[in-house]
């Protein structure tokens, strides 16, 4: 490394010295002609004058002896070998010998060959190629002109030609600018004064030829344009007096001709506009006196001829207007005496039918003429006129004229009416009226509450007002009061008749007033008129429906005619005078089917009623009202009577013949007056069915129950003879909420009639997904809550005529089975909580302490049964807790990972500490009092405990079973001598021994301090406690080494005697142990399979 850095250092060091050598170098032989050197022969000092003419020494340098030079000589050695020979160069083009130094050639002067002594001046025109050390000359280009070392510009007004030493001027009529070399000539219409400008344009008024040093003015009559090579002349009409550079047009009433320099102007009866080459003649009709724009018309009543200088007056009886060449005769319609103003026209209502009239004839009656007419016209129809009339008049209102040239006008009648100009009257408007002579229509009257008065106050008009009431037209006066009062909704004008002193209308009710109905309406030819031509329309009195409970009594003042009601009642007509009561006691409205009303003389008003509604909670019972009744009265499904809805709780008095109560079994049956129905405790709402009367008056009725109790469903509905369906039974439905364990099967007390179908929540495949299962009656719910939930709640219940339908969840799992929970879209009715309500429910073979059951929601309690409260549901924190921990891994998915790597990490270190620390701690369970051991093998078990029995061999007492190891040395089994017994002790461990049942009621038991399993019954006072266990499993260690020796066979959990001793043989944990022992050991373990090992496992 430090070689290489001093290396670098170095080559730096030489690269610069180079650079600063290779300037030097270069600088000092600029003023030297590369390698023309000359040897000056053996020498011991170089300097200037040992070089020839034109050499110069080049730095000092000396040149090695032996060396030839550039101009081919050689020279031989020196005397010595360290004498040298001088070297000279020669000075460069551009520089000369000055004794002294190459020095440069001056300005202006050059040098272009090697080791000259001497400088050289350029030619004329030329200059050299640099300022100083010139090497050569340079022609300066046209335009220029050479000085020393430059070529300069010629300045404006001058030029020169290439390789010149001085510029020439530019004649007049030329000019040029800085650099040219040559002189630009003026086009014609341009000059040039100054050569040193550019050439300028003439001014207008002004001429010049080409190369034209000054600008020639126009002559008189001519012009010219600005730039003009040459002067025009001025047109005729227009005249110039020099220099001018437009020509000006004559004024009006003057003339020129080509090139004039003045206008002359028109003689009399002639005239000239402005620019005019001639003047001309005045036309007829005008005239002038000279000199003129223009000839001036004749005035009206004037004329003139051609050219004249004056105009004549036209005669009497003609006319002319201004400008007119002659006289004309005035037109017709038009007339003149001696005015000055010409003709005038007719006056209106005058005319001329011929020309050069001096008056006007006059119109005649009937007709008319406007201003200037030439005769007169007749008037149209719908006017009028007197005579001399200019126009004709209109015929006022309430008049007319149908023909033309009326000089009068007609009058309108009644009914009619006419406006200005009218040639005939037109009719009213229906609803409106006129009295003749009328100019407009007035309104009928349509307000009847009273009678209005008329409304023409200047005509002797009265109004009076026939209302149609009760059948007969009653004469009602001006502002007297309607017969129908405030009981007619809308009345109707139905005829309006009219005289010279009277308007009469006839009116009736179109419709009752809100709330009320009609007593009867219009019947007879006598009671249509007009508009109103329908029989059985119009209402002819209107009262209250509630008001028919009563007859309706007579009107005094109005009519001295009875009333009699007929009332439809119990299927039969039943007759009321006026003010006795209806036979109904429970009718709430009435309508009238017919009104008969008689005429004045005593005859009686006859009413049949019907009942129209019945009162709110009463039902209506319908019978025909038979075939033989007035009007619409007959044949007609009415109200016969009104009854309460529970009436027929008890049969009622008035079924003298009994009731017959509808409906299968016990809800059936037949009653006498006064008994209680069959139903009556549960049903809610009765409806009569049919009623029947026999030969002896005696009245029946059929009854069916309609409606049930409150919180009391309706069921077994059955089809009656009548095609009607009705109920059969009403039941106690179960109560939303009501939890049972007999919901595990869709059942009820009885399906009264319909379909019964039970849904329940569950969950099912690997997703967990909720589902509702629907199984019909009689089926279990589905498998996976069918065995595992222990009661279930009904959620809600729906029921129709046809149908039941019921949704249930389960409530509680079954303390060994797991469960999953209801979300938030599993809620249901009364089941109105998430996390609540198990969907499934997994036995796990532990039994864990129950949950608290689900919660009973409340519900709508039934008549008979109180009402459960509602408890509080249980927090589940397990499920809670599960649930934080899906959303956390959710959200955190990576942090998660990485967690679950560095607990995978400690759970491993963990399991093999507690799994090492385990062997030492739980080898041995005391299982009697003998001291007896239960063991968990695997290949390091039966290692320690060969080694352990081999330490106690010189204690055994007996020889007994034994194992044989791979070094053939023989272990006894157990010595029971080994050890005592502890009693207290065994008896503790006996207590912490429980009883489980697994799945398939097999029963086994648990240790619950180790838990630890056997099927042998290890509790304190059991009848196995230390007997064989009765479990199907074996398990054999049998001794696999080369050595002589026994081999040991035994069968798990079975206590075996040798010597005095014993071994219990736990199946727990033992088939991954054993099966991991037979690689490390030479002990094999052989399993005999059962179906129950897993459960055991």
């Amino acid at each position: 490394v430090k070689q290489i850095v001093a290396q670098s250092i170095m080559a730096l060091h030489l690269l610069l010295f180079l650079a600063i050598f290779s300037w030097t170098l270069a600088d000092v032989s600029a003023q030297f002609e590369a390698n023309v050197y000359k040897y000056t022969g053996c020498i011991d000092d170089c300097s200037n004058s040992e070089c020839p003419s034109g050499h110069r020494v080049y730095d000092n340098y000396w040149v090695q002896f032996g060396a030839t030079d550039s101009y081919g000589q050689s020279y031989s050695m020196c005397g010595w070998a360290w004498q040298e020979r001088c070297r000279c160069h020669g000075c460069s083009a551009g520089y000369f010998d000055s004794l002294t130094d190459c020095a440069a050639c001056p300005i202006g002067s050059y040098t272009s060959s090697v080791a000259s002594t001497s400088c050289s001046t350029c030619p004329s025109g030329q200059r050299t190629n640099a300022a100083s050390a010139a090497t050569g000359c340079v022609v300066c280009p046209a335009g220029k002109y050479a000085l020393l070392d430059q070529c300069n510009d010629c300045t404006a007004g001058t030029y020169s030609s290439a390789e010149s030493s001085t510029c020439s001027a530019c004649s007049t009529g030329k000019y040029s600018q800085g650099g040219a070399a040559s002189c630009t000539a003026c086009t014609a219409g341009r000059y040039a004064l100054d050569t040193r400008t550019p050439c300028a344009d003439c001014s207008a008024g002004k001429y010049a030829e080409a190369e034209a040093a000054l600008c020639t003015p126009c002559a008189n009559g001519k012009y010219s344009g600005a730039a003009a090579s040459s002067c025009d002349d001025c047109a005729a009409g227009t005249y110039a007096a020099g220099a001018a550079s437009e020509c000006t047009s004559c004024s009006a009433g003057t003339y020129s001709n080509t090139a004039s320099t003045l206008c002359t102007p028109c003689s009399a009866g002639r005239y000239s506009s402005a620019a005019a080459a001639t003047c001309s003649e005045c036309p007829a009709g005008t005239y002038s006196l000279g000199a003129t724009e223009a000839c001036s018309n004749c005035p009206a009543g004037a004329y003139s001829t051609s050219s004249a200088a004056a105009c004549f007056p036209c005669g009497s009886g003609t006319w002319s207007e201004p400008g007119s060449g002659s006289c004309t005769a005035c037109a017709q319609g038009k007339y003149r005496l001696a005015q000055p103003d010409g003709c005038s026209d007719c006056p209106g209502g005058t005319y001329t039918s011929d020309v050069g009239r001096s008056s006007c004839s006059l119109c005649g009656v009937g007709r008319y003429a406007g201003t200037a007419a030439t005769t007169c016209t007749d008037c149209t129809a719908g006017k009028y006129s007197t005579g001399a009339a200019e126009t004709c008049s209109d015929c006022p209102g309430g008049k007319y004229s149908s023909s033309e040239a009326a000089s009068s006008c007609s009058t309108c009648g009644r009914g009619e009416y006419s406006t200005g100009g009218a040639s005939s009257c037109a009719a009213c408007d229906d609803g409106k009226w006129s009295v003749g002579d009328s100019s407009s229509c007035y309104e009928l009257a349509d307000n009847f509450e009273n009678c209005p008065v008329h409304p023409v106050s200047d005509h002797l008009v009265d109004n009076e007002c026939n209302y149609l009431y009760q059948n007969d037209w009653k004469t009602v006066a001006e502002e007297g009061a309607s017969p129908f009062g405030n009981t007619c909704g809308s009345l109707a004008m139905c005829q309006h008749e009219s005289s010279a002193t009277e308007d009469d209308y006839y009116i009736a009710c179109a419709e009752c007033a809100d709330g009320l109905i009609p007593l009867g309406v219009n019947s007879g030819s006598e009671s249509v008129r007009g508009a109103c031509s329908s029989q059985g329309h119009y209402p002819v009195a209107c009262v209250s429906p509630t008001s028919l409970a009563t007859c309706p009594q007579e009107e005094d003042g109005l009519t001295a005619r009875d009333h009699d009601c007929k009332y439809f009642y119990n299927g039969d007509w039943v007759e009321k005078d006026g003010g006795e009561q209806t036979p109904f006691t429970t009718c709430a409205s009435y309508s009238v089917c017919d009104a008969t009303y008689g005429s004045n003389g005593g005859m009686k008003n006859e009413f049949h009623i019907f009942c129209a509604a019945c009162p709110d909670n009463y039902k209506s019972f319908m019978e025909d009202s038979g075939s033989d009744q007035p009007g619409t009265c007959g044949n007609l499904a009415a109200i016969s009577s009104c009854y309460s809805a529970n009436e027929f709780a008890t049969c009622p008095s008035y079924a003298t013949g009994g009731c017959t109560y509808l409906g299968p079994g016990t809800f059936g049956g037949s009653r006498s007056p006064e008994m209680t129905a069959p139903s009556s405790g549960v049903c809610k709402e009765y409806e009569i069915i049919s009623k029947s009367t026999d030969i002896t008056g005696l009245i029946s009725y059929d009854v069916a129950c309609t409606e049930c109790k409150d919180g009391l469903e309706a069921g077994d509905y059955f089809t009656h003879s009548t095609g009607r369906t009705l109920l059969g039974s009403c039941y106690d439905a179960p109560d939303a909420g009501s939890d049972q364990s007999s919901y595990k099967s869709c059942t009820a007390d009885d399906a009264h009639g319909k379909t019964v179908k039970c849904n329940y929540l569950s969950s099912s495949g690997e997703d967990g997904a909720e589902q509702w299962s629907g199984v019909g009656y009689g089926e279990n719910a589905p498998q996976n809550l069918y065995a595992g939930c222990t009661s279930f709640t009904l959620c809600s219940y729906a029921t129709t005529e046809t149908n039941t339908t019921m949704n249930f969840m389960c409530s509680a799992c079954k303390p060994d089975h797991v469960s999953t929970y209801n979300t938030e879209a599993g809620v249901e009715g009364a089941c109105s909580s998430s996390g609540t309500f198990p969907t499934k429910c997994v036995y796990t073979g532990v039994t864990t302490e129950s949950p608290t059951a689900a919660p009973t929601p409340a519900r709508t309690p039934s008549p008979t049964i109180a009402p459960t409260p509602t408890p509080t549901p249980p927090v589940n924190h397990v499920e809670n807790t599960l649930i934080w921990m899906s959303n956390f891994v959710s959200a955190h998915f990576e942090l998660f990972l990485g967690l679950l790597a560095l607990v995978i990490i400690l759970l491993g270190m963990g399991a093999y500490k507690c799994y090492h620390n385990d062997k030492y701690r739980d080898r041995y369970d005391s299982d009697g009092e003998r001291g007896d051991s239960m063991w968990s093998f695997d290949a390091r078990d039966v290692d320690r405990v060969m080694e352990r029995q081999a330490s106690q061999r010189t204690g055994a007492t007996g020889g007994g079973a034994s194992y044989r190891n791979g070094m053939s040395q023989e272990l006894p089994l157990m010595n029971s001598g080994s050890r005592s017994v502890n009693s207290n002790h065994h008896r503790e461990l006996q207590e912490e021994w429980v009883e489980r049942m697994d799945p398939n009621g097999v029963k086994y038991f648990e240790n619950t301090r180790t838990r630890r399993a056997t099927w042998t019954d290890r509790r304190e006072g059991g009848d196995g406690g230390l007997g064989v266990p009765e479990g199907p499993g074996s398990m054999s260690i049998r001794s696999a080494g080369s050595g002589s020796g026994s081999s040991r066979r035994g069968s798990a959990g079975v206590n075996q005697s040798r010597r005095g001793s014993a071994m219990n043989v736990s199946l727990s944990g033992v088939r991954e142990d054993v099966a991991s022992s037979t690689a490390s050991s030479s002990n094999r373990f052989e399993w005999n399979d059962n179906p129950m090992r897993d459960e055991e496992g």
